[in-house]
This record gives structure tokens, C-alpha cells and sequence, in this order.
């Protein structure tokens, strides 16, 4: 027994237990010496004992184990061995990770296409004097049923003409080869051509700036198509039956438009669409906002870092589907329409603030918040939206209309 207190004592000193917990072992010690005679302990396992002094007692290695636990693991320990919690936190990092892989492979193969276009470069003179020019071509709108445009780097805007001509205001800025005026007949000699219907603007050197002002009268187009490397797209009070714009590093905007279907995306920039009417749109961007108002019938939105919000007014409208991996959701329907509706997030707020719909399914678990809700409209056209965002929250709700 004075053995045993010697050891508690050299515990103290060489800090491996407090004095408090030294004070319970020696209660203890003492209650057993009181409770049991001492045990007779034969030469040679006295020898042994003698012979093996690091070797610890149970209630010393238990005081020990209690030592070496932590808060963190009384808190979390049950969760870590929990084999459910395991599971959801490893669909949770698989969710996370494809999305970031279908993100790259559309990415890559954006950044494939713009690299394949500087393979294009002329690289001959790229610096050194610039040149400044302007030109203005003129098409009776008659000859004109589709309309696109390929400039490297500049900004393209297109509004509505006050007559009966389309045309095409350019300002450019290019790199000088020969005299000013070799320079700009050589850059603007087949800058706008007119083949079959069909307008072509195109930027002939790929270091001239051109910024393109397109005033268009009012007619129904059949296919209108911007891309850019580096700028903006801005379209306004266009009607076609298809509608692309796509930059690589810009915004996108289109305002006061019809069309059958439209896409619009950046890789770096936000994208919005206003006051618009369409059968189908597409949005994607992987850096920015994504802000769609207008009378739709299906919508796609998608960003990886920026706020979602999708705003149809149409009671024709049948699919939304929004989604962020970065940030909000927010979608508004008109009360009109019958519903489907699924919301999910892992990190953010599952609201669904419609007081006429029935929520059949709701769930709520650790890195998962998810909602279904049905509303049933006789006449009524069935709406399905999906609502999704990985850190932000969900948001449905009623237009004011």
C-alpha cells in the first residue's frame, strides 16, 4: 500500500495527474485497505513485480485514459462513430465533388474554345502605334433574316433603329501596319458581309477592339448569335426564334426581348434578362448573378459563385429550374399554376412561403434540408420547379401580379 501511494505521488510530481485526481486514488486506496486485507503476495511474483516497476495498475491506466479525453470528442465522438453520420457526410463531400466536376468539364472545354482561339492570334504586330477608326455599313432590313456576330475583344450592343435599315456602327481601335489608311481598309475591308439572308460581323484581327452598336428595326428574326472573348453583350428589343450570346469575360444582358429560345452565358460576368418572353431560356455563368424577370415558360439557371433569382409571370409556364453552389435561390411563380416543387440545401434555408400549397415531404437532417410541396389547380397548367444551393438558402414565393 505505501508503495502504491509512493507511485500517486510521482504521478503529481511529473504532472501526469492533478492533486485533485491524486486526492480520489488515495481515497481509494484507503477504502480498499479498510475493506480487504492486504493480498500475500509470494517471493518470486515479488521478485517479478520488483523486476517490472513501469508496469501500470488498472485504476492508474484508467485515470490515465480519462485524462487523454477530450471535450471535442465527448461532444462529437458518438457523431464520428455514428455509422449514419459517416454515410450522409460522405454523400454530402460526393454531391459536392461532382458538382465541382461537372463545373470543370464545362469550364475546360469554355477555356479549350478560347484558347483554340488564340491559336488564331496575329501575333505579327501586336503592340506599338494604334489606329482609331470608325465605319458604318447599312442593310435594308428585307434582306436580313439572321444576324451574327465574332468579336475577339470589344462589347456588343444592340438596340432598335428608328427606320427601316439595319445598321452597323462600329468603333475600333487596331494596331498600325503601313499608313492609317492601309491599316483600316485592311482591318474593315471584310469586317460586315451579307451572304444569303444572312449577316456576318466579324473581327478580321484578333487585337482590334471594336465596339459594335446594332440598331435593328422591328421584325421577327430568325437567329441572332453573339460571341465574344473579352466583353460585354447587351441586346435590346429583339424578336427571333433563337437568341444566343455568349462571352468569356463580361456580362450578358438582354432586355425587352421575345424569342422561342435563348441562350446566355459567361464565364466570368453576371447575367440578366428583363422584361422578357420566351418559350425556353437558358442562363449559366461560373462567377456572377444570375437575375431572369419575364413572361416564361421554362427556365435553366445556373451559377457556381453568385445568387440565383428567376422571376415567370407566365401561367403557361410548366419547368424551373434553379440552382447555385455558391450562394442564394430565389424563385417567384404566379399564383395561377398548379405546383410540383422540390427545394434542397445543405447549409442555408428551406423556405417554401406559399399558404396554399400542401408540403407532402419534408426533411431535415445534418448537411441536408429538403422539401416537396404539391398544390393542385383544376384548368391550371402543372408548374415543376427545382430550387438548390449547396451554402445558401432557398427561397419560393408568390409574384405580385
Amino acid at each position: 500500500m505505501q508503495e502504491e501511494r509512493k507511485r500517486i505521488l510521482q504521478l503529481v510530481e511529473n504532472g501526469t495527474i492533478s492533486a485533485e485526481e491524486a486526492i480520489v486514488l488515495l481515497e481509494k486506496l484507503s477504502s480498499q485497505k479498510e475493506s480487504t486485507p492486504p493480498p500475500v503476495v509470494p517471493p518470486l511474483a515479488e521478485e517479478k513485480h520488483k523486476e517490472e516497476p513501469h508496469t501500470a495498475e488498472p485504476i492508474f491506466e484508467e485515470q490515465k485514459q480519462k485524462r487523454k479525453t477530450t471535450g471535442f470528442e465527448d461532444i462529437f465522438g458518438k457523431s464520428f462513430n455514428d455509422k449514419e453520420f459517416n454515410k450522409k457526410m460522405d454523400e454530402f463531400m460526393g454531391d459536392i465533388k461532382q458538382d465541382l466536376s461537372q463545373f470543370s468539364t464545362r469550364m475546360t472545354g469554355l477555356v479549350g474554345a478560347a484558347l483554340s482561339k488564340f491559336k488564331d492570334l496575329d501575333i505579327e504586330t501586336p503592340f506599338g502605334e494604334k489606329v482609331e477608326f470608325t465605319k458604318t455599313f447599312a442593310y435594308p432590313v428585307s434582306d436580313i433574316k439572321s444576324i451574327e456576330l465574332e468579336v475577339a475583344n470589344g462589347k456588343v450592343d444592340v438596340v432598335r433603329a428608328t427606320d427601316e435599315l439595319v445598321t452597323v456602327n462600329i468603333f475600333g481601335k487596331t494596331p498600325q501596319k503601313g499608313t492609317q489608311e492601309e491599316t483600316i481598309t485592311q482591318v474593315t475591308e471584310n469586317l460586315s458581309t451579307l451572304t444569303n439572308e444572312k449577316l456576318f460581323i466579324q473581327s478580321a484581327n484578333k487585337f482590334t477592339q471594336l465596339n459594335v452598336q446594332l440598331a435593328i428595326p422591328e421584325k421577327h428574326y430568325d437567329v441572332f448569335i453573339a460571341r465574344l472573348l473579352t466583353g460585354s453583350i447587351s441586346i435590346e428589343q429583339m424578336d427571333a426564334k433563337l437568341i444566343k450570346a455568349r462571352t468569356y469575360n463580361g456580362i450578358v444582358r438582354l432586355e425587352n426581348a421575345t424569342f422561342d429560345h435563348a441562350e446566355l452565358q459567361t464565364s466570368n460576368g453576371a447575367v440578366e434578362a428583363r422584361h422578357v418572353k420566351g418559350d425556353d431560356l437558358e442562363a449559366e455563368t461560373a462567377n456572377g448573378r444570375i437575375y431572369i424577370d419575364g413572361e416564361l415558360k421554362e427556365v435553366e439557371a445556373e451559377s457556381v459563385n453568385g445568387h440565383v433569382v428567376v422571376t415567370t409571370t407566365s401561367p403557361e409556364a410548366h419547368k424551373i429550374k434553379a440552382r447555385a453552389l455558391a450562394g442564394s435561390v430565389e424563385i417567384y411563380v404566379p399564383k395561377t399554376v398548379a405546383l410540383d416543387g422540390q427545394i434542397f440545401t445543405n447549409f442555408g434555408k428551406a423556405d417554401v412561403g406559399l399558404s396554399d400549397v400542401k408540403l407532402s415531404e419534408e426533411e431535415e437532417q445534418f448537411l441536408s434540408k429538403s422539401l416537396r410541396f404539391t398544390k393542385e389547380l383544376e384548368g391550371a397548367k402543372l408548374l415543376k420547379l427545382v430550387g438548390e444551393s449547396r451554402t445558401g438558402t432557398v427561397l419560393v414565393r408568390y409574384t405580385l401580379q
